[in-house]
């Protein structure tokens, strides 16, 4: 697979901490750190700092409620690229015995895009692309998840953008693995990789300078469950 961001990082926002992933890739290797902060504003500004000092450029996030906004408001202040999965939208588990019964549903909210120039993520937001304005949600469903190996997985399923849903199969990789002293679960922290042709979606404009094709790259925390059955 093709390093598409170096350095990049997944948040796991709480009411009184976040539990930051960085994950950094060179030599052929990558390397991946996890620490938990506070959301004070001491402890988000600490965050902000320790990301900047790894060179994260691309950080994601999920939370419940307003717990997230404190922690966008800190870190839109720094040089990254934020990106917000809606927690009440999102259902991801997985049966570390049984990956075949893994689930995952996503809801992005186009309205939540970011970019290091804000002028870019209004285009990305206008009718020429992703066409927040009749289209606020873009969603992904999985039909089937495959492994290849202990800590590598395909995922297959159905993305929807624009109104327009097409099959889409995706590179999962388990790059790190904890526990989340507040739920009492176990938490994977996976790289998810794949591509789509952005004409799929009716996304045409701009053709002579800009790519058809849309390279993907996701940090994702998915809830691995207890084995049944």
């Amino acid at each position: 697979m093709d390093v598409l961001y170096p350095c990049c990082a997944g948040l796991d926002v709480h009411k009184d901490t976040v539990v930051a992933c960085s994950r950094t890739a060179s030599g052929g290797a990558a390397t991946s750190e996890v620490r938990t902060f506070a959301t004070t504003t001491p402890g988000l500004l600490a965050l902000s700092a320790w990301l900047a000092e790894h060179g994260c450029t691309h950080v994601a996030m999920k939370a419940s409620g307003i717990y997230w906004k404190p922690v966008w408001h800190i870190l839109a202040d720094g040089e990254f690229t934020l990106i917000l999965a809606n927690a009440a939208h999102v259902k991801n588990t997985i049966d570390s015995q049984h990956p075949e019964r893994t689930a995952i549903n996503v809801v992005i909210h186009i309205a939540s895009l970011t970019m290091a120039w804000e002028n870019a993520a209004d285009l990305l937001r206008s009718a020429a692309f992703f066409d927040a304005a009749h289209y606020p949600d873009a969603r992904f469903t999985s039909t089937a998840v495959v492994p290849v190996s202990a800590n590598h997985y395909i995922v297959k399923g159905n993305l929807e953008v624009r109104g327009v849903t097409r099959p889409i199969e995706l590179d999962a990789d388990l790059v790190e693995q904890h526990l989340d002293t507040q739920t009492g679960t176990e938490i994977g922290n996976f790289v998810v990789q794949g591509h789509l042709q952005r004409s799929a979606f009716g996304m045409t404009a701009d053709s002579d300078f800009i790519s058809d094709r849309v390279d993907l790259r996701i940090s994702a925390h998915i809830q691995i469950v207890a084995p049944s059955g």
